[in-house]
């Protein structure tokens, strides 16, 4: 480490903001290029469980949440490849095994750890996907997210619209859509 901060004399960096398991992970990763969520038969340790009695607490959402962990730290301390790899993991997570109360749980960590923009991006991609039900949940509704996300909601779901015409256009003879 070089500079003037004095991380840089002490060769010791302290990451208040996280849990120890989140910091083993991410050094693996440093180390090894995986982190928990790469590999077929990870375990969830304890840390990342919520209480025991919570029966709407899966493995999914316990790996979900490590992999926001990971992402948070990622963008904390820009380890690009890390924060590529955990965007990938949380909406392949999303993708396959879609709940909306997942989905919000992950949006309120995202929005209070993160700016970052393709993470941003992904999870407009994901809301996209899923709008109908959205719109019904009051607490999407009043989630306050950036101009970026809600920007990225409305330009997927513009694409989105823009495969789907399949009938000419009538409402002039030099619209790009009349066939």
């Amino acid at each position: 480490m070089d500079g003037q901060f004095r991380e840089a004399r002490t060769e010791v960096m302290h990451l208040f903001s996280f849990d120890v398991e989140t910091v083993r992970r991410m050094i693996d990763y440093l180390y090894t290029g995986q982190f928990n969520g790469d590999l077929k038969s990870e375990e969830v340790d304890s840390a990342t469980t919520i209480e025991a009695g919570d029966s709407s607490f899966s493995q999914d959402d316990a790996l979900l949440r490590i992999r926001l962990h990971m992402h948070a730290i990622a963008d904390y301390l820009e380890i690009s490849g890390l924060r590529e790899r955990a965007i990938e993991s949380i909406c392949h997570v999303l993708g396959i095994n879609w709940s909306i109360e997942r989905f919000l749980s992950a949006m309120n960590i995202i929005l209070a750890t993160s700016q970052d923009a393709d993470m941003y991006e992904a999870m407009a991609s994901i809301a996209a996907d899923h709008i109908k039900e959205l719109l019904d949940s009051e607490e999407f509704i009043h989630l306050d997210m950036p101009n970026r996300m809600t920007l990225g909601i409305a330009r997927e779901l513009a694409k989105g619209q823009a495969r789907s015409r399949r009938y000419p256009c009538r409402c002039c003879s030099r619209c790009k859509f009349r066939q």
